[in-house]
């Protein structure tokens, strides 16, 4: 709600409480352990401080995610080089992934998705087995077994 003074044309702000209390209860939550952060922004032309706070933290491409810390010494850095950078809150909906960070994607919004890769081995023996059941039983049209040519002789 905002009142308007008359003299002046100043603007004097009222304080809702409820939305006091909607923020309050807000940030009784506990912070978030890890950031993802993105460049979104070039450093050429930048000076040496920020091209030295990117290059520390390991951002030199542009939206590559990278995970850091949520420490004050960190946050500090990440304050002075906002203007090229994206920081969202880690989400681990799956859980931390156990030592193979092949499997894992870091979305847009910051979740953490763990995609297991096949195991190529199971995959290719099922096909070889597949294909040694289909050479052994091939059916005519009327529904007969046929011998392949090999059984024959």
């Amino acid at each position: 709600m905002v009142a308007v003074c008359r003299f002046y044309s100043l603007r004097r702000f009222k304080p809702n409480p409820e939305l006091i209390a909607k923020h309050t209860d807000e940030n009784k939550k506990e912070p978030h352990m890890l950031h993802v952060v993105w460049k979104i922004r070039s450093v050429v032309r930048r000076p040496h401080w920020e091209k030295k706070i990117m290059k520390q933290f390991g951002l030199e491409k542009r939206f590559q995610p990278v995970i850091l810390k949520n420490i004050p010494e960190i946050n500090n850095d990440l304050t002075k080089v906002r203007h090229l950078i994206r920081v969202k809150p880690l989400i681990l909906n799956q859980g931390l992934p156990n030592g193979d960070h092949e499997e894992t994607l870091v979305t847009w919004s910051g979740e953490l998705i763990r995609k297991p890769k096949l195991d190529v081995e199971i995959h290719n023996n099922t096909e070889r087995e597949s294909n040694v059941q289909s050479e052994e039983t091939k059916k005519s049209p009327d529904g007969k077994n046929m011998k392949s040519k090999e059984d024959s002789h």
